[in-house]
């Protein structure tokens, strides 16, 4: 019985949810620059509050955990790199037409060494539209032997991505209330699998970047909120 009341409550939520964020999309078109929803912006740090709520059935409970999320932003022109506090991860190229992440970054000896991608992932395309889609593909990220990132801000490393751009969606959070563009993610594990295993939304603002992020992946549900930023 209590299985069956979670099961009506989940979707009674999920069916609520989604309704509102249906009524909340708009298709209407606004000149932005794709380069602007990142954000960039040297020296810029952005503090987030990460949820991870996880279900398990055996015994039933639902779980959560709160981790504050430090993202750091230093660059300038057409190079731009993102921290995970002072820690550099993610390298950016800016061009005409996109934005790629051209490599990441790991500790070679003690020191920041760029590692570069043969094939650059797309992250963001300079020029929206209703009918914008791609597909991309980010290497795995290894950076000390040891560790590896599966995910973190907008990469998500070893996994095949079709991105989506969906809308303008107005959203709140602890740093103010945006009208975001809405880009709906579906995650493979390789080049090949039909079926994706993981879901996410991410809503971006122009001058700004990444405010929220839904992450979706099996019995883990995972959000990311913007608390905080510098300009």
């Amino acid at each position: 019985m209590k299985y069956f009341l979670i099961c009506c409550m989940v979707l009674s939520l999920a069916l609520f949810t989604g309704c509102e964020d249906s009524n909340n999309i708009t298709q209407n078109q606004q000149q932005v620059d794709g380069l602007s929803l990142l954000g960039l912006v040297d020296g810029r740090t952005m503090v987030y509050i990460q949820t991870d709520t996880a279900i398990s059935y055996d015994p039933i409970a639902i779980t959560t955990h709160d981790t504050t999320l430090s993202v750091l932003i230093t660059g300038s022109g057409s190079d731009w790199i993102i921290h995970n506090g002072s820690n550099k991860i993610i390298n950016l190229k800016t061009a005409s037409s996109s934005i790629i992440q051209n490599g990441y970054w790991k500790k070679i000896n003690g020191q920041d060494s760029l590692i570069y991608f043969a094939s650059p992932p797309l992250i963001m395309e300079r020029t929206l539209s209703s009918t914008l889609a791609w597909d991309y593909y980010t290497p795995f990220y290894n950076p000390d032997s040891v560790a590896i990132y599966f995910s973190f801000y907008h990469a998500n490393f070893g996994f095949k991505v079709s991105k989506e751009y969906v809308g303008i969606e107005s959203i709140i959070t602890p740093a103010g209330e945006f009208n975001s563009y809405r880009f709906d993610l579906q995650i493979f594990t390789t080049n090949f699998g039909n079926d994706p295993i993981a879901t996410s939304s991410e809503y971006y603002v122009p001058n700004i970047g990444l405010v929220k992020q839904d992450f979706n992946i099996g019995a883990l549900r995972r959000s990311l909120i913007l608390v905080s930023y510098t300009n």
